[in-house]
């Protein structure tokens, strides 16, 4: 059960430093696209129900 986290982990990815690929602009883990310039994000390493 290594992939499961818990809420206080899953807050600190939530406002994690990463980064879009494209614009460099901050990308939430949990973000599919890039929320300044619309580009899709590479998958990320988190749970896929977190993701929802």
């Amino acid at each position: 059960m290594s992939n499961v986290i818990g809420l206080n982990e899953f807050a600190g990815l939530a406002n994690s430093a990463l980064t879009c690929w494209l614009c460099q602009k901050p990308a939430s883990t949990r973000a599919i696209f890039c929320h300044h310039c619309g580009t899709v994000q590479p998958v990320r390493d988190i749970d896929h129900f977190a993701r929802l």
